[in-house]
């Protein structure tokens, strides 16, 4: 979502200082979150913007090239990650306590390469639906403004 939505907000509609969406796959309490910094003035377009995506993605397989990039930057970063012994130690240890079952890097990596642009799309299904998101905004905003559920009802 990171590349998909900084190309769009950030680099093609210039509605965004930044942009970034992350990540936590705990089995119990795992989120996705998208962070950006907005002008003021520009909070309802950049919402309706990011809310296209999600849609979008919800609704049309991710082409093959982008499904590759994704793996490759989980597998990339999964690897710095686990350079020191710390962070193995973390990685072995909470697929103890929370799995019950240890994968070896190769394995994760093998698991990560069976996702499919169909998995990715059933997945977005069930994460992408109005009443499973939500916002928090920081800004000068009185009462209801910007008009989120005018927003997310005519662009999700």
């Amino acid at each position: 979502m990171s590349n998909r939505l900084f190309t769009e907000v950030r680099e093609k509609l210039g509605l965004a200082y930044y942009i970034s969406t992350e990540t936590d796959t705990s089995t119990d309490t795992g989120f996705l979150v998208t962070n950006a910094g907005v002008d003021n003035t520009r909070v309802e377009k950049s919402i309706q913007t990011i809310l296209k995506e999600y849609k979008k993605i919800s609704q049309i397989k991710v082409s093959a090239q982008e499904l590759k990039k994704a793996k490759d930057n989980i597998k990339g970063k999964t690897a710095i990650y686990l350079e020191p012994s710390d962070s193995q130690a973390s990685f072995f240890g909470f697929q103890e306590l929370l799995e019950k079952k240890i994968l070896t890097p190769n394995d994760f990596f093998r698991e990560i390469d069976k996702v499919s642009q169909s998995d990715i799309l059933k997945v977005a299904k069930d994460i992408f639906q109005p009443e499973k998101l939500n916002l928090a905004l920081i800004g000068p905003f009185k009462n209801d403004e910007p008009n989120i559920r005018h927003i997310l009802a005519n662009n999700f």
